[in-house]
């Protein structure tokens, strides 16, 4: 049986997957130091026969050439037929995570509203359950910590701490929720504004710091971890049977 190779490269972190065509055999997560030498054991132990990568950030070289070394790979670009109709504007522009994202969810729901919380959060709509409509982005939670740091004199840096209360009684306190919880009443007015317009709406989370958003949202939400992956796999397996 045919396995697929696919790789998910964030700012922070690269995640990979081995799939066949029934689903997810086995998920792998490593930072960039470690990539190249983490595919490599990939490909020897797997033995996949295709390949595909997303990347947010420049394509790397070194990747492309161990990958086609060893497997067929599909370069995913705006370019890559797809199931589903694109209606963003400048599809050359669009982060091929987002479009890989959507793909996670192509074909299963009526209509979708995927939030990925990563570097950025970003929101993206599926509708009719296969066409593709634009979205949102905004930045992610450590970014908003980042940004009260380095553009005031005084404030700290901090990074994401639970509080108890919905205010704060210090600084710190202070700044805890107004990020953390700045950024729970948008994905909740998103998802209230996107509910009302395409209903029924089914959300989806995904990204790193889904961890820290899922229990603070109101809404019913469906966390799926891999759905970037999920998403290069339908790609990949679509442009497979199609050739």
């Amino acid at each position: 049986m045919q396995k697929y190779l696919c790789i998910d490269i964030g700012n922070t972190r690269w995640k990979a997957g081995i799939f066949d065509k029934k689903g997810l055999l086995s998920f792998h997560s490593f930072t960039s130091e470690e990539a190249l030498e983490e595919l490599s054991a990939l490909l020897y132990n797997h033995k996949p026969t295709f390949s595909i990568f997303s990347t947010v950030k420049a394509v790397d070289v070194s990747l492309c050439k161990l990958l086609e070394k060893h497997t067929t790979l599909l370069r995913f670009d705006h370019n890559t037929p797809l199931p589903i109709i694109n209606k963003y504007q400048t599809p050359q522009t669009l982060g091929l995570d987002r479009l890989a994202a959507v793909m996670g969810v192509f074909g299963q729901y009526s209509n979708t509203l995927v939030i990925d919380a990563g570097t950025c959060i970003t929101y993206d709509l599926l509708i009719d359950k296969h066409t593709y409509i634009g979205g949102n982005i905004s930045p992610g939670l450590d970014m908003r910590y980042k940004a009260l740091n380095t553009f005031t004199d005084k404030l700290p840096r901090l990074s994401w701490k639970e509080q108890a209360e919905h205010y704060g009684k210090t600084t710190e306190e202070a700044i805890q929720n107004g990020v953390f919880r700045g950024l729970i009443h948008e994905i909740e007015g998103f998802i209230n504004h996107f509910s009302n317009k395409y209903s029924p709406l089914t959300v989806i989370l995904t990204g790193g710091d889904s961890k820290y958003l899922v229990e603070s949202l109101k809404n019913k939400i469906f966390v799926r971890s891999n759905l970037v992956l999920d998403g290069l796999s339908k790609i990949l397996i679509h442009n497979v049977n199609e050739n």
